[in-house]
């Protein structure tokens, strides 16, 4: 693949799993008696739940890479808190993104200049969860507008005279439907969560979430990002595969500017939110649009940026 050039669609020789994604491409490798799965993060990028023509260069990568940065610090974490009992925490669907990883098939080495960078080994699950779990720190997007409309926040009452912005003491768990692509998520509150998912899986969400955020927000602070909120999936693993029907993990990606809100010291956005402002400017929330070319160019400088600051490491695409 040429430098910077964008990747919108992926075209491998395996099964797809069934549904449509927004950004990123899920393979079956259980042909190859492999009993896992291959996740390709494309340059595509979406808001308010739908996908924009155009892509920006560079963004599957960085989001596959910061993902894979942060599910090796949760499996680690995971492992101590196994080790003394406690598990109110669960592990990740990530196996390695490391093509010269014994994991790594063969069958993969053909398509390595393709993916390589912006795909990773997941282990399959055998259904996601169908709400999507949003911690927040902050009185911001759909939370101050639903604290506008009603003063609270997925059912949580506030107190009145809020600004947008104001910094909760503690994080508070939120919730929302997981729409199908193209349909707009809803907020919920936690007794309809419990009915979606049940109480007890509920339970376990919020207080994984939780942690989970104080977990990143701590992280991010020593490298001088401030973590606005964050949304977590979660999926079921296939019983074939771990034995036990109940083992939840982490899905799809964590602390990236896809599905969290960053901000530096200086307030400056460090995630996708001034896609959402341009679309919003145009009115064209919840329709796909062109993005100009200016933007894409800041957008992808950012996702960059955003990476070299949690990784460590400069991107290459």
């Amino acid at each position: 693949m040429r430098k910077k050039e964008v990747l919108m669609d992926i075209d491998l020789p395996f099964p797809k799993l069934s549904g449509e994604r927004k950004i990123r491409e899920m393979f079956d490798l259980r042909e190859f008696e492999y009993k896992h799965g291959l996740m390709v993060t494309t340059d595509r990028i979406s808001v308010f739940d739908k996908v924009l023509k155009n892509g920006i260069p560079g963004k599957g990568k960085a989001l596959n890479g910061i993902s894979a940065y942060w599910f090796n610090q949760i499996n680690d974490w995971f492992k101590q808190f196994k080790q003394t009992g406690k598990n109110r925490i669960c592990p990740t669907h990530f196996i390695t993104d490391d093509f010269d990883s014994d994991d790594f098939l063969d069958e993969l080495q053909p398509y390595r200049e393709q993916i390589e960078g912006r795909s990773m080994l997941i282990y399959l699950m055998n259904r996601v969860l169908p709400v999507e779990c949003i911690p927040r720190q902050y009185l911001v997007g759909s939370g101050w507008k639903d604290y506008q409309k009603f003063g609270e926040v997925c059912g949580i009452k506030l107190e009145d005279g809020l600004e947008e912005g104001h910094r909760f003491s503690k994080p508070i768990f939120t919730a929302s439907t997981k729409a199908p692509v193209g349909e707009r998520d809803r907020n919920i509150n936690f007794l309809e969560m419990c009915g979606i998912v049940g109480g007890p899986v509920a339970e376990f969400l919020r207080d994984c979430s939780l942690k989970l955020f104080n977990f990143g927000a701590k992280q991010l602070a020593s490298k001088g990002i401030i973590l606005v909120d964050a949304k977590f999936e979660f999926g079921i693993a296939r019983t074939e595969l771990l034995g036990n029907p109940s083992r939840i993990f982490l899905i799809d990606e964590v602390f990236t500017p896809d599905c969290c809100r960053f901000v530096d010291s200086k307030g400056q956005n460090l995630s996708k939110q001034p896609v959402r402002d341009y679309a919003q400017s145009i009115g064209a929330v919840g329709k796909s649009v062109k993005l100009p070319r200016e933007i894409v160019k800041n957008t992808s400088e950012d996702y960059a940026k955003i990476y070299k600051i949690i990784t460590g490491k400069r991107l290459v695409f």
